[in-house]
């Protein structure tokens, strides 16, 4: 709701937001029906619940714990969206080996960037206060790149999150790997050991991870840098 709807908690205050909902940006983005019965978005006898990340919803129904072999004493919780949750696994988690500079928890984690990849590249940042800057465009490179946000208590109660990246990551490896001189003869020797192309590339990483005798796989590219070019065809 609050990263995709642009529902804003209550708590900001502004007279603009009736139960988290601004009538006049959902009549400007043609939601008229929306905007004259706030029903349709959760507003009920003039109040709207609204869970944060993790909160209990409740528990397992019959049918479900029935489903799933499972106990009706499981709780379910409010979910997260994919990348933030990641962002709860990087830049609010403790690293072994890393040199805390920054204090713990919450505060600490706000002096931190979380990238989570996938099918897309998000930058995540997180503060108590609002922070609001401008993206970038580079026209006769036909690049352009978005920060959005900032979101309050996407995530965590009373914190702002805001959000940059690349759309198209899994797409822009997947082309690196099938474009790449050596991929017909990786495909042919994944095959040849029934296994996919991606299992024998991560076997084949962990044998020269081995044969370098290097604490981890990431150690192995720790002098090599990528940097993106992009060509203006017009």
């Amino acid at each position: 709701m609050v990263c995709k709807l642009a529902y804003v908690p209550e708590t900001v205050g502004s007279p603009k937001f009736e139960n988290g909902w601004q009538r006049d940006f959902l009549r400007s983005v043609g939601l008229e029906d929306l905007a004259k019965d706030l029903k349709a978005l959760g507003v009920t006898d003039g109040k709207v619940t609204v869970l944060s990340a993790g909160e209990r919803v409740g528990y397992l129904s019959e049918k479900s714990a029935e489903e799933l072999g499972l106990h009706l004493d499981v709780a379910v919780g409010s979910g997260v969206i994919d990348a933030y949750a990641g962002w709860v696994g990087t830049a609010a988690a403790k690293v072994p080996g890393w040199r805390q500079h920054d204090g713990d928890g919450l505060d600490g984690a706000s002096t931190r960037i979380a990238s989570v990849a996938g099918t897309s590249t998000c930058h995540l940042v997180i503060n108590k206060d609002p922070i609001y800057t401008k993206g970038y465009e580079f026209p006769k490179l036909r690049l352009t790149g978005s920060v959005w946000g900032p979101y309050r208590e996407v995530l965590i109660p009373g914190y702002w999150m805001a959000e940059g990246g690349q759309s198209a990551t899994g797409a822009l490896l997947h082309h690196v790997m099938t474009s790449h001189a050596a991929y017909p003869a990786a495909k042919k020797i994944a095959s040849d050991k029934n296994l996919s192309v991606f299992e024998y590339l991560n076997s084949h990483l962990e044998s020269l991870r081995t044969q370098a005798n290097s604490p981890t796989l990431a150690h192995l590219t720790r002098y090599f840098f990528c940097s993106l070019a992009v060509l203006d065809r017009s």
